[in-house]
This record gives structure tokens, sequence and C-alpha cells, in this order.
């Protein structure tokens, strides 16, 4: 079982069920963009940087991975599958302060966010 989270290159705000429908877009490989957008690129650099992808780690570092398989990657997004265990949520919290300076708008009166729809 895994725990997943994904972040893609996104003109506009959406919706959270606009974000729900393109994740299983995304998971079911459908309508994926061919695009490679620098921000999905220096997220990704920047996630493997301190957390290695597993499919590159040798055997005897496989027990300290937050992932449970090999991201699923292209230009345009990528997902991650967590473990459910020690490093989950300090891996989910790096993720997610990663995304922040990345996607958010560098002009502070500009109003848009990452999800029109915040988590509650």
């Amino acid at each position: 079982m895994s725990f997943d989270l994904a972040v893609w290159h996104g003109e506009t705000s959406v919706s959270l069920q606009d974000a729900a429908d393109l994740y299983l877009q995304l998971c079911r490989q459908e309508g994926t963009s061919t695009e490679w957008y620098a921000s999905v690129e220096a997220f990704y650099v920047e996630l493997c940087s301190r957390y290695s992808e597993i499919d590159t780690l040798p055997d005897d570092e496989l027990d300290r991975c937050p992932w449970s398989c090999a991201h699923d990657r292209s230009g345009h997004h990528v997902i991650m599958c967590l473990n459910y265990g020690d490093q989950l949520e300090e891996a989910a919290l790096f993720v997610t302060r990663l995304v922040v300076p990345i996607w958010m708008p560098r002009n502070t009166s500009n109003t848009r966010r990452p999800l029109s729809d915040p988590p509650r």
C-alpha cells in the first residue's frame, strides 16, 4: 500500500475536483502533455537531491527510501508513491514545501493559488 502525491505544471488554478480528475488521467496515462517544463524538472532534481529514486539505490539502502516504486514522470508531471512507514510524513512535508516556492506566483499581489479549494 502507498500514499501517492502528484505534482504537475498548470497555467491556472484548478478546483479540487479538476485536480482529482487530472490525477486520474495521469495515472491512466491519458492525455499527458509531451511538453517539458522547467518548473517540473527543477522540482524533480531537487526532490532527487534529497530522496533518490528507489530504482537507483543499492539493496542495503532500500529500507531508508520513502518510495514504494519508481516515480511516474514526464516533463509535465511527477507522481510519487510513498511507503506507509517512518519517512512518510517527512517526505510528504518535503514535497509540499518544495512545491510551494516553485509553483506559487512570485508577485504577492497575484491571488492565484495552487488549488482554488484548499484542503480542510
